[in-house]
């Protein structure tokens, strides 16, 4: 992960300093949708993000780093577990302790009025997951189960729309909704709904 975490960091430094380079920083509020959203408050994520692309051109893609945490709900959830010989249920709950993600994303990005100061943005994101969730479960006369830092991954996929005001010729701020939905991976399905305001520097 540390590797795979330098190299990217890499590849975006380098895009940054390449003709039409592109960088800058986003925060996020992340408010988690079906199932999580029983199990998880919404949190702040924050990403760095690299791209390419004239400063008044239609389109530019890039590449991003993001990390967020999330806390849950409650402080416990009710559960149940089958034990003895006879199979029999036995109340129980569950807490959990920490969610974790980290992302390395494919940005890309379609203004619709490029020369004008403020215009319409539609895009598109393709991000690999990296999930650690830490949790135990109790139940009556069953031994606990404990999941400290178990991993799993998840590919998804976020449209987004939003606008993007021309602060000047090297600044730009941007405000994007988008929808996260995962569709591979090792972790159950994954959906949450994704409000960000992102502040790119053009240096050229």
């Amino acid at each position: 992960m540390k590797r795979l975490l330098s190299l990217t960091i890499t590849v975006l430094s380098f895009s940054c300093t390449a003709l039409y380079g592109q960088f800058g920083a986003q925060l996020s509020l992340v408010a988690p949708t079906g199932y999580y959203s029983y199990v998880l408050k919404p949190g702040v994520s924050f990403e760095i993000v690299g791209k390419l692309g004239e400063s008044d051109g239609y389109y530019s893609f890039g590449g991003s780093i993001g990390y967020f945490r999330l806390t849950a709900t409650q402080d416990t959830f009710k559960t149940y577990a089958v034990g003895g010989l006879s199979g029999n249920l036995y109340p129980g709950y569950s807490v959990l302790h920490s969610f974790e993600q980290l992302s390395f994303g494919i940005t890309n990005d379609l203004k619709l009025m490029p020369t004008k100061k403020l215009t319409p943005v539609l895009g598109c994101d393709l991000n690999f997951s990296g999930i650690q969730i830490s949790e135990d479960d109790y139940a009556e006369s069953v031994e606990m189960s404990s999941d400290n830092g178990q991993n799993y991954w998840l590919v998804s996929i976020v449209p987004r729309m939003g606008v993007q005001y021309k602060i000047n010729d090297k600044f730009f701020l941007s405000a994007f909704f988008g929808r996260s939905l995962s569709f591979l991976g090792t972790a159950n399905a994954q959906q949450y709904d994704k409000t960000s305001i992102c502040f790119i520097y053009y240096p050229e």
